[in-house]
């Protein structure tokens, strides 16, 4: 794709009075309650699309052209389409009221980033649309791109209501015309005959047959027309339940299904670059629903092409890859923080996850500190904390958790408190399930892994010899408190269940402490929260931050390495 797409800021357009919207080179799924700005974006990001391809407009010029001449509106009355108020030219004292929609781009080549482009849209003389592309307000080559008469930068499916019960043949021009204006279901028979009549080696209908049957289960799609013996379009499907020579009309099959069809027909004729798609899961079984999102993740790549679709639905949230952006938005408004409490007003819960992360720690901000490195992970697991290790369930409790949430994977923290490698290892088998890990932390807790004196050094501009002088110093000053804190936990083992059925079975302390990996910087036999307490103490007399050891710096995405390999490994499986 010679152009990629980064974002998109729309400007007063029916709910939206400001948002801009992150896109991703392969999906983007906008997720909101209704009313929420969702349907808008779409359509305004389409309709500057389709009114820059008006051959009537112009670069670097102002024109104002009758709506009949534009093969998509959003309205017939245009002037209705703005944020809480009419669009206007400007006179006199009354400033202009214009739909603004900027595009931020750049080449696929990285030879040209942060470019702008920018497409106002208000109203005209005589109810005409005005379009504004002055002073070079949009790039050379961007325009060039949109303005292809032959090759659509967009297209739009709007919730399918069904196809007609039969369709003429119509010259190819109508056709393309009527799929760009998002009326393609008028037209679905003829996009189908177009793909069989196609010369192109890579388009042809048992290619959407095999993309469809991704979604739908094995599914074939039939298309005929005689210019001798028929006056309407001939189009069937045949299903894996069908008898092997039966064929069933495209009127006759569900909406879900046919929405499927369309969308991937838009794909193999028109190869757009940017597809978008209102609420594709409106009609599709959660299944199905997740099985679409597989799909077009593989064709985004096949096609070099990005979407942004739509959702209501927990499940395409699920399913979308780690590369894929989620844009949350809200009465018009998109919202940057992961989205909880929008989630939790659309009833989601944990229903778009697929790790649940049960922790042992009552306040996990460490652990949600560690997940922060890593977006994407982060995007996927839904953190779940208790009080305590003795608080973590089962394993037979975690295979009901499964069962009743329907979750993928389920991976349990627990701190690894001064036990030994046999140890560690023995508590891992109570856990030896398909669907469930436990993660222990590679030293004591979850404080130890933000502690390498590397990291403290850079994090705070200081030598490493001077980290190393203070941590030899909390170490002496501490040895007592941190022995008797050592023993404590030894003693804790000792009485729990899951690694020992005996106390007396118990590793001694003394052997332990031979046992258990000094760790970098010594952290492997003291307990991090204990540590970092006095390490704060010290960084303040130094009128050091001391709030900041457990946040994350320069791109950080190294601290708990082993919890993302868990975390790669549950989401792969």
């Amino acid at each position: 794709m010679p152009i990629k797409l980064d974002a998109v800021k729309i400007e007063n357009f029916k709910a939206i009075k400001e948002a801009t919207i992150p896109l991703s080179t392969g999906l983007t799924v906008l997720v909101g309650q209704n009313s929420s700005g969702k349907s808008s974006a779409l359509q305004a990001i389409h309709w500057a699309c389709r009114c820059v391809a008006n051959p009537k407009v112009v670069r670097n010029q102002s024109r104002s052209i009758s709506a009949h001449d534009f093969d998509f509106n959003p309205t017939i009355q245009i002037r209705t389409v703005g944020n809480n108020q009419e669009l206007r030219q400007g006179r006199g004292e009354n400033p202009e009221v214009s739909v603004k929609v900027t595009f931020s781009h750049s080449t696929n080549d990285g030879q040209q980033e942060n470019l702008e482009s920018i497409v106002k849209i208000s109203q005209g003389n005589n109810e005409a649309v005005k379009v504004d592309l002055s002073n070079d307000s949009i790039d050379a080559d961007f325009y060039t791109i949109l303005s292809d008469q032959n090759s659509p930068f967009s297209s739009y499916i709007p919730g399918l209501a069904g196809v007609p019960l039969a369709e003429e043949k119509r010259s190819r021009l109508p056709i393309l015309k009527q799929a760009a204006s998002g009326d393609a279901n008028t037209v679905l028979r003829n996009i189908l005959l177009l793909i069989k009549d196609d010369p192109r080696d890579d388009v042809s209908i048992e290619k959407l047959s095999e993309l469809c049957s991704k979604v739908l289960g094995a599914i074939k799609i039939k298309v005929e027309f005689d210019e001798i013996r028929h006056s309407e379009i001939n189009a069937k499907i045949q299903t894996s339940s069908m008898a092997e020579d039966y064929w069933t009309p495209l009127e006759m099959a569900g909406t879900g299904v046919l929405q499927c069809i369309q969308i991937f027909a838009y794909i193999i004729l028109y190869r757009p670059q940017l597809l978008l798609i209102d609420e594709p899961d409106a009609h599709l079984h959660p299944d199905r629903q997740e099985n679409l999102i597989l799909a077009l993740a593989e064709v985004v790549n096949e096609y070099e092409m990005s979407v942004v679709l739509t959702t209501h639905s927990p499940n395409v949230v699920r399913a979308m890859p780690i590369s894929a952006q989620i844009v949350w938005m809200n009465e018009g408004v998109v919202h940057e923080e992961d989205g909880d409490n929008i989630r939790q007003r659309m009833g989601w819960g944990i229903l778009d996850k697929k790790i649940i992360l049960i922790t042992e720690d009552g306040k996990p901000a460490e652990l949600k500190s560690i997940l922060k490195q890593w977006p994407q992970l982060e995007r996927a697991v839904s953190v779940w904390p208790v009080s305590g290790s003795k608080s973590l369930p089962t394993l037979s409790a975690c295979e009901s958790l499964l069962n009743m949430t329907c979750m993928p994977h389920i991976v349990l923290h627990r701190d690894g408190d001064f036990m030994t490698p046999k140890e560690r290892a023995e508590l891992k088998k109570k856990y030896d399930h398909a669907n469930v890990t436990l993660w222990i932390t590679d030293d004591t807790d979850i404080e130890s892994l933000f502690l390498n004196p590397e990291r403290i050094a850079r994090i705070y501009e200081i030598e490493i010899e001077e980290v190393n002088r203070l941590y030899e110093e909390i170490f002496n000053e501490n040895a007592i408190d941190f022995e008797d804190k050592f023993v404590g936990k030894r003693q804790d083992i000792a009485e729990d269940r899951r690694i020992y059925q005996k106390r007396d079975d118990a590793t001694k302390a003394a052997t332990a402490k031979q046992e258990i990996p000094l760790g970098e910087g010594g952290l492997g036999r003291v307990l991090g929260k204990d540590f970092s307490k006095k390490l704060k103490e010290k960084l303040a007399q130094q009128k050091k931050d001391a709030s900041i050891i457990f946040s994350i710096h320069d791109n950080e995405n190294n601290i708990g390495l082993s919890l993302q390999h868990i975390l790669n490994a549950a989401l792969a499986h």
